[in-house]
């Protein structure tokens, strides 16, 4: 209730007058919800909060095959691709995101959606993660190529579906997501000090 009500001044890492009206509309009612808010409150991912607080109230579905890539395999390929790529992003991508609704939130998520689509190893996702982070072009391409090719090779995904994923999930997501760990621990101290607020 000290979240949802805007009573977060004393209150660690939710002082801000526009994280509080977030949380207005957030309503959190889990710690997980303060941890995400924690994470997408930064300058890059700040525009994925309204979709996450839409998400949680059941206001916009959670969807992976968007309808740009749809099209594009329908065209291609027909609808039972259509319905098989989608079965198979969601069996590789809900365990991960799930709990953000869809969102690509931590640092942590990219890396495990790396091994679950293509088979990275959690030292070549973290790699990944670095490089796109740095920005390196001619990197960022040949780990793009390598991830299509063994999404295809592992899980037998189009490559249409490897190279969206990748273009508008990864290479985002690596610019902008937080580390998971760091956020936990934020949304801790925060729970610590509400609970000091409320209590004394």
């Amino acid at each position: 209730r000290v979240f949802a009500e805007w009573d977060t001044t004393g209150i660690f890492q939710f002082e801000w007058e526009w994280i509080r009206r977030f949380l207005i509309d957030l309503k959190p009612n889990t710690i997980n919800d303060l941890v995400a808010m924690n994470a997408l409150y930064r300058p890059w991912p700040m525009e994925f909060i309204p979709s996450y607080i839409k998400r949680k109230h059941g206001q916009e579905p959670v969807e992976y095959m968007l309808p740009e890539l749809i099209q594009t395999l329908s065209k291609k390929y027909g609808n039972d691709t259509v319905a098989s790529e989608r079965d198979k992003l969601i069996n590789d991508l809900w365990p991960i995101m799930g709990l953000t609704y869809g969102i690509a939130v931590y640092q942590e998520q990219l890396m495990f959606l790396v091994q679950s689509m293509a088979w990275f190893s959690l030292p070549e996702a973290d790699l990944l993660r670095r490089w796109v982070w740095k920005k390196k072009r001619d990197v960022i391409e040949k780990i793009k190529k390598e991830f299509v090719s063994r999404a295809e090779s592992y899980k037998q995904y189009k490559p249409e579906t490897a190279i969206f994923i990748y273009e508008k999930m990864i290479e985002p997501a690596a610019s902008y997501s937080f580390n998971k760990s760091h956020a936990v621990c934020y949304a801790h101290i925060a729970y610590q000090t509400w609970y000091l607020k409320a209590r004394y």
